[in-house]
């Protein structure tokens, strides 16, 4: 039993000094101020803390660039979204994030950081959507305020998708961006549910990306 508990107290130094752990930690930690920013006020602070850890973790243990921008958008979008949803669906969307981050982060071969680096962004994109739409419909605010949000989101996933594809992005991601603004002006004149708008939005986007790039690897 002993030469067990020694051999076990080894193996633990080792994954400690490893940083597994600590990264283990840090995330936990923010998982648990996502949550927290959920249920209880002040929300303000809990977002204060989440993106203390969130930078804590990019200084000092060296966060990937695309794991901190997922992280930051997470944290901004679920603080918003919490005027839309009921706290327990709210809970349900983040809980999903949190484990599609978690396997994002802490996936050991290539193949599975890419795969999961696309499911995180197209997750994140979608509610974004989600957040612009909703603030028209649900909060009443302004189209405009509506429109520039939905640019405002194009322009920064756009650029993330194409260095995720180490591609150019001037004139292929300035088209992308327009055919995307068009449709978002067309599709707030249907008269449809939130989810579905958000659906129909996304599929666009995702359509657009995928047969605008489609040809160019063939």
């Amino acid at each position: 039993m002993e030469e067990k508990k020694k051999r076990l107290k080894v193996e633990f130094k080792k994954l400690f000094s490893q940083g597994i752990n600590k990264n283990l930690l840090l995330f936990f930690c923010y998982s648990i101020s996502l949550t927290c920013l959920i249920f209880f006020p002040p929300r303000f602070l809990w977002l204060f803390i989440a993106a203390l850890i969130i930078i804590f973790w990019k200084i000092f243990f060296g966060l990937s660039w695309f794991n901190f921008i997922f992280c930051f958008l997470s944290v901004f979008q679920i603080s918003i979204l919490v005027v839309f949803f009921h706290r327990w669906w709210l809970f349900l969307i983040a809980s999903t994030l949190i484990v599609l981050l978690f396997k994002k982060i802490f996936s050991q071969s290539p193949k599975e950081i890419e795969k999961w680096r696309l499911i995180c962004f197209y997750y994140l994109f979608f509610l974004w959507i989600v957040l612009c739409l909703g603030s028209y419909s649900l909060l009443n605010l302004n189209f405009a305020t509506s429109f520039l949000l939905f640019t405002l989101g194009i322009i920064i996933y756009s650029l993330i998708y194409f260095l995720m594809e180490e591609k150019i992005f001037f004139l292929n991601g300035l088209i992308i961006i327009l055919l995307n603004l068009e449709s978002f002006w067309l599709i707030n004149y249907l008269t449809l549910p939130l989810p579905f708008l958000s659906l129909l939005l996304f599929l666009n986007y995702w359509f657009i990306l995928y047969f605008y790039f489609f040809p160019q690897t063939n």
